[in-house]
Protein backbone atom coordinates (compact mmCIF):
# COMPACT_ATOMS: atom_id res chain seq x y z
CA UNK A 1 0.00 0.00 0.00
CA UNK A 2 1.27 3.20 -0.93
CA UNK A 3 0.56 5.35 2.32
CA UNK A 4 3.33 8.19 3.75
CA UNK A 5 4.20 7.70 7.24
CA UNK A 6 1.68 10.61 7.72
CA UNK A 7 -0.89 9.70 6.00
CA UNK A 8 -1.39 5.72 6.92
CA UNK A 9 -3.05 6.31 10.48
CA UNK A 10 -6.64 5.58 10.60
CA UNK A 11 -6.49 3.67 6.99
CA UNK A 12 -7.31 0.07 6.47
CA UNK A 13 -7.52 -1.47 3.04
CA UNK A 14 -10.88 -1.79 1.58
CA UNK A 15 -11.98 -4.89 -0.64
CA UNK A 16 -14.36 -2.47 -2.31
CA UNK A 17 -15.41 -3.86 -6.13
CA UNK A 18 -15.37 -2.22 -9.43
CA UNK A 19 -11.70 -0.88 -8.52
CA UNK A 20 -9.58 -0.16 -11.61
CA UNK A 21 -5.70 -2.00 -12.18
CA UNK A 22 -3.50 -0.24 -9.70
CA UNK A 23 -5.86 1.58 -7.35
CA UNK A 24 -6.86 0.31 -3.84
CA UNK A 25 -9.22 1.77 -1.59
CA UNK A 26 -8.71 2.36 2.18
CA UNK A 27 -11.01 3.78 4.66
CA UNK A 28 -11.59 7.03 5.55
CA UNK A 29 -9.72 8.17 8.91
CA UNK A 30 -11.76 10.15 12.34
CA UNK A 31 -10.48 12.07 14.34
CA UNK A 32 -10.99 11.80 17.66
CA UNK A 33 -8.78 12.94 20.75
CA UNK A 34 -6.70 14.85 18.30
CA UNK A 35 -5.68 11.24 16.43
CA UNK A 36 -6.61 9.66 13.37
CA UNK A 37 -8.62 6.22 14.03
CA UNK A 38 -10.29 4.01 11.29
CA UNK A 39 -14.13 4.54 11.56
CA UNK A 40 -16.03 1.40 13.30
CA UNK A 41 -19.41 1.40 14.80
CA UNK A 42 -20.06 0.27 18.57
CA UNK A 43 -18.91 -3.44 18.14
CA UNK A 44 -15.65 -2.42 16.55
CA UNK A 45 -16.58 -3.30 13.06
CA UNK A 46 -15.57 -0.98 10.41
CA UNK A 47 -18.04 1.51 8.99
CA UNK A 48 -17.82 2.49 5.62
CA UNK A 49 -19.53 4.99 3.53
CA UNK A 50 -16.85 6.87 1.80
CA UNK A 51 -13.66 5.36 0.71
CA UNK A 52 -10.16 7.20 -0.84
CA UNK A 53 -8.79 5.72 -3.95
CA UNK A 54 -4.98 5.56 -3.17
CA UNK A 55 -2.07 3.78 -5.72
CA UNK A 56 -1.49 0.17 -5.18
CA UNK A 57 2.46 0.53 -5.88
CA UNK A 58 4.99 2.72 -4.03
CA UNK A 59 5.51 5.82 -6.28
CA UNK A 60 8.54 8.42 -5.94
CA UNK A 61 7.79 11.54 -4.12
CA UNK A 62 7.04 13.12 -7.90
CA UNK A 63 6.56 11.14 -10.45
CA UNK A 64 3.50 12.03 -12.81
CA UNK A 65 2.56 9.83 -16.01
CA UNK A 66 3.53 10.34 -19.00
CA UNK A 67 -0.23 10.88 -19.96
CA UNK A 68 -0.66 13.82 -17.89
CA UNK A 69 -0.16 17.10 -20.03
CA UNK A 70 1.79 20.39 -18.31
CA UNK A 71 -1.41 22.11 -17.87
CA UNK A 72 -2.88 18.89 -16.03
CA UNK A 73 -0.34 19.02 -13.61
CA UNK A 74 -0.93 22.42 -12.77
CA UNK A 75 -4.21 22.31 -12.26
CA UNK A 76 -3.82 19.31 -10.09
CA UNK A 77 -1.18 21.50 -8.07
CA UNK A 78 -2.88 24.34 -7.83
CA UNK A 79 -5.06 23.83 -5.14
CA UNK A 80 -5.20 21.39 -2.04
CA UNK A 81 -8.70 19.43 -3.07
CA UNK A 82 -10.81 19.67 -5.79
CA UNK A 83 -14.65 18.54 -5.77
CA UNK A 84 -15.60 16.43 -8.57
CA UNK A 85 -17.89 18.85 -10.57
CA UNK A 86 -14.85 21.41 -11.07
CA UNK A 87 -12.71 18.40 -11.96
CA UNK A 88 -15.19 17.18 -14.98
CA UNK A 89 -15.29 21.02 -16.17
CA UNK A 90 -11.65 20.99 -16.50
CA UNK A 91 -10.79 17.50 -17.91
CA UNK A 92 -14.36 16.47 -19.78
CA UNK A 93 -16.81 13.79 -19.10
CA UNK A 94 -15.00 12.06 -21.73
CA UNK A 95 -11.44 11.57 -20.19
CA UNK A 96 -11.98 12.80 -16.40
CA UNK A 97 -11.74 8.95 -15.06
CA UNK A 98 -8.83 8.37 -16.86
CA UNK A 99 -6.95 11.47 -15.39
CA UNK A 100 -8.01 11.39 -11.92
CA UNK A 101 -7.12 7.51 -12.23
CA UNK A 102 -3.52 8.55 -13.60
CA UNK A 103 -2.59 11.28 -10.93
CA UNK A 104 -3.93 8.42 -8.39
CA UNK A 105 -1.39 5.83 -9.65
CA UNK A 106 1.21 8.50 -10.01
CA UNK A 107 0.56 9.38 -5.99
CA UNK A 108 -0.68 13.29 -6.99
CA UNK A 109 -4.01 13.04 -5.42
CA UNK A 110 -6.35 11.16 -3.32
CA UNK A 111 -9.54 10.12 -4.82
CA UNK A 112 -12.52 10.57 -2.47
CA UNK A 113 -15.48 8.39 -3.87
CA UNK A 114 -18.69 7.24 -2.09
CA UNK A 115 -19.76 3.16 -2.17
CA UNK A 116 -22.82 1.34 -1.98
CA UNK A 117 -24.15 -1.05 0.62
CA UNK A 118 -22.77 -3.79 -1.36
CA UNK A 119 -19.22 -2.10 -1.13
CA UNK A 120 -19.43 -1.25 -4.86
CA UNK A 121 -18.01 2.02 -6.10
CA UNK A 122 -20.69 5.03 -6.69
CA UNK A 123 -19.91 8.42 -7.32
CA UNK A 124 -16.25 9.93 -7.21
CA UNK A 125 -16.60 13.02 -4.63
CA UNK A 126 -13.28 14.98 -5.37
CA UNK A 127 -9.86 14.64 -4.59
CA UNK A 128 -7.14 16.15 -2.14
CA UNK A 129 -3.45 16.71 -3.41
CA UNK A 130 -1.47 14.36 -1.50
CA UNK A 131 1.35 15.33 1.96
CA UNK A 132 4.31 14.50 -1.09
CA UNK A 133 2.87 17.17 -3.69
CA UNK A 134 1.57 19.55 -1.47
CA UNK A 135 5.02 19.65 0.39
CA UNK A 136 6.53 20.31 -2.91
CA UNK A 137 3.95 22.48 -4.87
CA UNK A 138 5.03 26.04 -5.08
CA UNK A 139 8.62 24.25 -6.34
CA UNK A 140 6.99 22.47 -8.42
CA UNK A 141 4.43 24.83 -10.06
CA UNK A 142 7.51 27.18 -10.65
CA UNK A 143 9.41 24.90 -12.41
CA UNK A 144 6.07 24.04 -14.46
CA UNK A 145 5.40 27.58 -15.67
CA UNK A 146 8.97 28.14 -16.77
CA UNK A 147 11.21 31.42 -16.22
CA UNK A 148 11.06 34.14 -18.65
CA UNK A 149 14.58 34.87 -19.31
CA UNK A 150 16.88 31.64 -18.38
CA UNK A 151 19.63 33.55 -18.96
CA UNK A 152 19.48 35.76 -17.40
CA UNK A 153 18.67 34.39 -14.17
CA UNK A 154 21.67 32.17 -14.72
CA UNK A 155 24.13 35.07 -14.64
CA UNK A 156 21.99 36.55 -11.53
CA UNK A 157 23.19 32.89 -9.21
CA UNK A 158 26.50 33.01 -11.07
CA UNK A 159 27.16 36.93 -9.60
CA UNK A 160 25.73 35.65 -6.25
CA UNK A 161 27.90 33.01 -6.24
CA UNK A 162 30.93 35.06 -6.91
CA UNK A 163 31.26 36.19 -3.57
CA UNK A 164 30.95 33.31 -1.66
CA UNK A 165 34.46 30.97 -2.11
CA UNK A 166 32.89 28.08 -0.77
CA UNK A 167 30.51 28.12 -3.72
CA UNK A 168 33.28 28.34 -6.80
CA UNK A 169 32.87 24.65 -7.56
CA UNK A 170 29.05 25.01 -8.05
CA UNK A 171 29.26 28.09 -9.52
CA UNK A 172 31.71 26.99 -12.55
CA UNK A 173 28.92 23.93 -13.25
CA UNK A 174 26.36 26.34 -13.54
CA UNK A 175 29.07 28.57 -15.75
CA UNK A 176 29.31 25.70 -18.21
CA UNK A 177 25.62 25.86 -18.79
CA UNK A 178 25.24 26.57 -22.77
CA UNK A 179 23.86 29.82 -23.69
CA UNK A 180 19.93 30.01 -24.34
CA UNK A 181 19.29 26.60 -22.92
CA UNK A 182 16.27 25.66 -20.77
CA UNK A 183 16.96 26.13 -17.15
CA UNK A 184 18.47 22.55 -15.48
CA UNK A 185 20.26 22.00 -12.59
CA UNK A 186 23.48 20.94 -13.86
CA UNK A 187 24.11 17.13 -13.54
CA UNK A 188 27.20 17.39 -10.99
CA UNK A 189 25.57 19.75 -8.53
CA UNK A 190 25.94 19.25 -4.74
CA UNK A 191 22.44 19.62 -4.29
CA UNK A 192 21.57 16.46 -5.61
CA UNK A 193 18.44 17.53 -7.15
CA UNK A 194 16.82 17.96 -10.66
CA UNK A 195 14.25 20.59 -9.83
CA UNK A 196 14.98 23.68 -10.95
CA UNK A 197 13.26 25.87 -8.32
CA UNK A 198 14.85 24.03 -5.41
CA UNK A 199 18.23 23.92 -6.83
CA UNK A 200 17.97 27.80 -7.25
CA UNK A 201 16.75 28.29 -3.60
CA UNK A 202 19.45 25.66 -2.15
CA UNK A 203 21.95 28.11 -3.95
CA UNK A 204 20.58 31.45 -2.80
CA UNK A 205 20.17 30.17 1.20
CA UNK A 206 23.92 28.97 1.01
CA UNK A 207 24.50 33.10 -0.54
CA UNK A 208 23.43 34.10 2.85
CA UNK A 209 24.32 31.32 4.72
CA UNK A 210 28.25 30.71 3.95
CA UNK A 211 29.43 34.17 4.97
CA UNK A 212 27.80 34.65 8.04
CA UNK A 213 29.25 30.86 8.96
CA UNK A 214 32.53 31.82 8.31
CA UNK A 215 32.60 34.95 10.36
CA UNK A 216 31.50 31.98 13.14
CA UNK A 217 28.60 34.55 14.25
CA UNK A 218 25.70 32.66 16.17
CA UNK A 219 23.75 30.52 13.97
CA UNK A 220 21.06 32.38 11.42
CA UNK A 221 17.34 30.81 11.94
CA UNK A 222 16.09 29.04 9.28
CA UNK A 223 13.10 31.65 9.09
CA UNK A 224 16.00 34.12 8.56
CA UNK A 225 17.29 32.81 5.87
CA UNK A 226 14.31 32.02 4.31
CA UNK A 227 12.84 35.33 4.55
CA UNK A 228 16.22 36.67 2.80
CA UNK A 229 16.98 34.04 -0.09
CA UNK A 230 13.37 32.75 -1.39
CA UNK A 231 12.19 35.15 -3.90
CA UNK A 232 8.40 32.71 -3.85
CA UNK A 233 7.14 30.59 -1.10
CA UNK A 234 9.12 31.58 2.10
CA UNK A 235 8.88 28.28 3.76
CA UNK A 236 11.86 25.79 4.03
CA UNK A 237 10.11 22.30 2.45
CA UNK A 238 12.25 19.00 3.14
CA UNK A 239 13.53 19.18 -0.75
CA UNK A 240 14.45 22.26 -0.11
CA UNK A 241 16.32 21.37 3.75
CA UNK A 242 17.87 18.83 1.56
CA UNK A 243 19.73 20.18 -1.03
CA UNK A 244 20.86 22.99 1.16
CA UNK A 245 22.17 20.27 3.10
CA UNK A 246 23.28 18.38 0.35
CA UNK A 247 25.34 21.66 -0.91
CA UNK A 248 26.78 22.91 2.38
CA UNK A 249 28.22 19.59 3.75
CA UNK A 250 26.47 20.43 7.35
CA UNK A 251 23.34 18.93 8.46
CA UNK A 252 20.63 21.24 9.11
CA UNK A 253 20.25 21.48 12.59
CA UNK A 254 23.51 22.41 12.52
CA UNK A 255 23.43 25.31 10.42
CA UNK A 256 20.56 26.67 11.44
CA UNK A 257 17.81 27.02 13.92
CA UNK A 258 14.58 25.88 13.69
CA UNK A 259 11.46 24.29 16.18
CA UNK A 260 11.87 20.43 14.33
CA UNK A 261 13.63 17.89 16.23
CA UNK A 262 16.24 16.22 14.20
CA UNK A 263 16.67 12.72 14.77
CA UNK A 264 20.85 11.97 13.95
CA UNK A 265 21.15 8.38 11.71
CA UNK A 266 24.16 6.31 10.32
CA UNK A 267 23.52 3.45 8.40
CA UNK A 268 22.41 2.10 5.25
CA UNK A 269 19.04 4.11 5.03
CA UNK A 270 17.99 6.68 2.44
CA UNK A 271 15.53 9.29 2.71
CA UNK A 272 14.14 10.32 -0.92
CA UNK A 273 12.14 13.50 -0.96
CA UNK A 274 10.98 13.62 -4.47
CA UNK A 275 14.27 14.17 -6.74
CA UNK A 276 16.66 14.77 -3.48
CA UNK A 277 17.66 11.88 -1.34
CA UNK A 278 19.65 12.32 2.27
CA UNK A 279 21.98 9.06 2.33
CA UNK A 280 22.66 8.20 5.82
CA UNK A 281 24.92 5.40 4.69
CA UNK A 282 27.67 8.06 3.03
CA UNK A 283 27.27 11.35 5.58
CA UNK A 284 29.94 11.57 7.98
CA UNK A 285 29.79 11.33 10.53
CA UNK A 286 25.92 11.08 10.53
CA UNK A 287 22.91 12.99 9.08
CA UNK A 288 20.31 14.83 10.95
CA UNK A 289 16.41 14.11 9.40
CA UNK A 290 13.99 16.25 11.09
CA UNK A 291 10.85 14.22 12.61
CA UNK A 292 8.13 16.29 11.44
CA UNK A 293 9.30 15.61 8.15
CA UNK A 294 9.61 12.04 8.61
CA UNK A 295 5.63 11.65 9.04
CA UNK A 296 4.76 13.63 6.45
CA UNK A 297 6.81 13.19 3.39
CA UNK A 298 9.64 10.82 1.35
CA UNK A 299 10.11 7.52 0.75
CA UNK A 300 12.51 5.86 3.76
CA UNK A 301 14.63 3.10 2.08
CA UNK A 302 16.45 0.84 4.73
CA UNK A 303 18.93 -2.03 3.87
CA UNK A 304 19.97 -2.40 7.46
CA UNK A 305 19.98 -5.39 9.38
CA UNK A 306 18.89 -4.16 12.66
CA UNK A 307 18.58 -0.83 14.60
CA UNK A 308 21.02 0.27 17.08
CA UNK A 309 19.26 2.66 19.40
CA UNK A 310 22.39 5.11 21.26
CA UNK A 311 20.93 7.71 24.07
CA UNK A 312 24.79 9.29 24.36
CA UNK A 313 25.69 11.92 22.13
CA UNK A 314 29.53 11.52 22.51
CA UNK A 315 28.51 7.55 22.84
CA UNK A 316 26.85 8.16 19.39
CA UNK A 317 29.67 9.63 17.94
CA UNK A 318 31.99 6.94 18.88
CA UNK A 319 29.49 4.07 17.38
CA UNK A 320 29.34 6.07 13.84
CA UNK A 321 33.22 5.24 13.84
CA UNK A 322 32.96 1.55 14.29
CA UNK A 323 34.50 -0.51 11.28
CA UNK A 324 31.85 -2.17 9.72
CA UNK A 325 29.19 -1.43 12.27
CA UNK A 326 27.30 1.28 10.46
CA UNK A 327 27.35 -0.84 7.27
CA UNK A 328 25.05 -3.22 8.57
CA UNK A 329 23.41 -1.71 11.51
CA UNK A 330 21.33 1.60 11.58
CA UNK A 331 22.48 3.47 14.18
CA UNK A 332 19.86 6.48 15.63
CA UNK A 333 20.39 9.21 18.37
CA UNK A 334 17.37 11.34 19.36
CA UNK A 335 18.51 13.77 21.43
CA UNK A 336 18.48 11.62 24.49
CA UNK A 337 14.40 11.49 24.82
CA UNK A 338 11.71 9.34 22.74
CA UNK A 339 10.01 11.79 20.68
CA UNK A 340 7.06 11.15 18.22
CA UNK A 341 9.15 11.60 15.90
CA UNK A 342 11.46 8.97 16.69
CA UNK A 343 8.25 6.81 17.83
CA UNK A 344 7.42 7.06 14.30
CA UNK A 345 10.26 6.21 13.04
CA UNK A 346 10.94 3.21 14.78
CA UNK A 347 7.96 1.96 13.76
CA UNK A 348 8.93 1.30 10.33
CA UNK A 349 11.68 -0.80 11.25
CA UNK A 350 9.38 -3.07 13.81
CA UNK A 351 10.27 -5.87 12.27
CA UNK A 352 13.97 -5.27 12.37
CA UNK A 353 16.01 -6.65 15.94
CA UNK A 354 16.79 -3.21 18.35
CA UNK A 355 19.42 -3.16 20.83
CA UNK A 356 20.71 -0.31 22.37
CA UNK A 357 24.22 1.14 22.55
CA UNK A 358 25.25 -0.26 25.99
CA UNK A 359 24.91 -3.82 24.16
CA UNK A 360 27.54 -2.77 21.92
CA UNK A 361 30.15 -3.28 24.26
CA UNK A 362 29.28 -7.08 24.31
CA UNK A 363 29.40 -7.49 20.97
CA UNK A 364 25.73 -8.06 19.97
CA UNK A 365 25.69 -5.48 17.54
CA UNK A 366 29.02 -6.21 16.46
CA UNK A 367 27.95 -7.42 12.87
Amino acid sequence: MHLLVGDSEGRVRIPVGGLPDGVIAVTVPVRRDRESHAPRDRRGRLRVADVDLIAEEPSSAYSPSADLSTRDLIFALEAGRRDWSTIVDYFGINRVHSAALSLVRSGGVVLRCQTDENLDLALPVGWRRSHAWSLQHADLLNDLRGRPDPDALRAELIQLMSSVPKLDEERALLDACPAGTPLRVPAKSATATAAWSVYENAIRAAVIWWPHHDKALPKLTAHDVAGRAFRNSKAWTPERAAAFTNLIGISFDQALDRADTDIRVRGPLEWWIGSVAADASTADPWIALPARGLQTVGDLRCRAGGVLLVENADTFEKVCTIPGLTEAWLCIWGKGYSSHGMVTLLEQFSTLPMVTSALVVYGVASG
